[in-house]
């Protein structure tokens, strides 16, 4: 755990770069050149396990496969970022230690994950609404929210800092509605740099071939696949989708996050 926290403060980001940091499935760390630390859906407990297997009827084994990358006491952040209120996504587990252990970072979420964010304790004046189709920018870092139908008023959203183009493309299932709400604000945002899919095809969400659509409509320059490798249940190899791109025409590269791992993207090369 101290070896990321210390990975994440250590990381220098080059000019027209972004440093990312897997901490498993959809979570990840983002941190911008001028320093600036954003956290995406940050799952940094077993809340999932304990929460659903209470239920009548659990909907399946949501154990964690690896084990909590950073303790939550110990996140350091400027931003959170939650796509929608499920419990891998805002661990109501950790966001209290996270907002106590940050008092002046920003919780940005859609309504529904605002007002979790205030019954677990972030101070008002910290929550940032941003639903589906609202653009806000705060330091320098400019987000445009999209709907993604996924539950309740679930978003993804695309990212600008620094002249980096970020699409994070969170739970969603393949609909014409979708294709919609993505590209509804795509031009704004091309050149697009690094394309973040949940495409396990698990659970509802998108698959390999999904995954091909959006590479040829969106055109990024890197693919990152997530949300694999924290249950069972929603677990699926995140080479396929790599088969699926070296079978396509699509000159579009994938990259592989390892778990806790860190990966320094840079667009000064030509594309």
């Amino acid at each position: 755990m101290t070896r990321l926290n210390e990975n994440i403060d250590n990381t220098v980001i080059p000019f027209n770069s972004i440093g990312l940091f897997w901490l498993g499935g959809g979570s990840f760390v983002l941190k911008t050149k001028g320093g600036k630390i954003i956290y995406v859906d940050p799952y940094l407990s077993d809340a999932g396990h304990a929460i659903l297997g209470m239920m009548k009827e659990p909907p399946g084994d949501y154990k964690r496969m690896v084990e909590v990358p950073i303790d939550q006491k110990s996140v350091r952040t400027d931003f959170v970022i939650c796509t929608h209120d499920h419990v891998d996504h805002l661990d109501p587990w950790s966001i209290p230690d996270i907002a106590k252990a940050n008092p002046k970072a920003k919780f940005i979420g859609p309504y529904s994950c605002c007002y979790h964010y205030l019954e677990l304790g972030v101070k008002p004046d910290n929550v940032i609404e941003l639903n589906g189709r609202d653009s806000i920018e705060i330091d320098g870092i400019n987000l445009t929210a999209f709907l993604t139908f996924h539950f309740r008023d679930s978003i993804s959203f695309y990212l600008r800092e620094n002249d980096i183009n970020i699409c994070f493309l969170s739970d969603a299932s393949y609909s014409a509605d979708l294709i919609k709400e993505v590209m509804r604000d795509n031009l704004n945002y091309q050149p697009l740099d690094i394309l973040l899919i949940a495409a396990n095809g698990k659970a509802g969400n998108l698959d390999a071939e999904n995954c091909l659509f959006f590479a040829d409509k969106l055109k990024p320059r890197i693919i990152i696949p997530m949300h694999y490798s924290m249950f069972k249940e929603t677990h699926s190899e995140p080479t396929n989708i790599v088969k699926a791109l070296e079978r396509s025409c699509l000159s579009v590269k994938s990259v592989i996050m390892e778990f806790k791992g860190s990966y320094v993207y840079s667009n000064t090369k030509q594309r």
